[in-house]
């Protein structure tokens, strides 16, 4: 299991460490969880995400509006009983758009000092690895540097493979100064 920062505590290359981390590991949830369709998936709703506009005017934050819709998705106490840690209990697209909707926020610039985006970007890769763990599934620790990780053919991060594939098929999640 990773020891990832306290949200407070992490940076921004750390956050986009992280983010790149739960995108491959969202990617490669275990094979033993239900891979939904969208339309059974409890997280449909992040597949064509936008902020609730009459919760947006009302909170005024992005953040605030997705904290709501994610502490809908796992339960507003999940994250403060038991270990904290949420697992994922299914796999399929819809899923795979937690790193997509969380990425986005984190890559607007007014973003990188939040920490309730923070708090869930951490959350959510915790619970991710809790997931493989439950699954009796290896998690890979060749997380290192955003910057090199690469997804070999055999769907395992090998950043050996960064010199043999195009630069295009790098993971690479935060854009410019993250």
């Amino acid at each position: 299991m990773s020891d990832f920062p306290a949200a407070e505590n992490a940076s921004p290359d750390e956050i986009c460490q992280i983010l790149d981390k739960l995108k491959v590991l969202l990617d490669n949830l275990p094979v033993q969880l239900v891979e939904e369709s969208i339309e059974r998936s409890a997280f449909a709703f992040l597949v064509f995400y936008e902020p609730d506009r009459e919760l947006l005017e009302d909170l005024g934050c992005e953040v605030s509006v997705l904290n709501v819709a994610l502490e809908r998705l796992f339960g507003a106490h999940a994250r403060s009983t038991g270990d904290g840690i949420v697992p994922i209990k299914e796999r399929g697209p819809p899923v795979r758009e937690l790193h997509t909707v969380l990425a986005d926020l984190w890559n607007k610039p007014q973003h990188q000092t939040n920490n309730v985006l923070k708090k869930w970007i951490i959350d959510i890769a915790s619970g991710a690895e809790k997931t493989f763990r439950l699954n009796q599934v290896p998690v890979s620790t060749q997380f290192t540097t955003h910057s090199n990780l690469v997804i070999n053919p055999y769907g395992i991060v090998d950043s050996s493979w960064s010199s043999r594939v195009p630069q295009t098929s790098m993971l690479r999640v935060c854009d410019g100064g993250g």
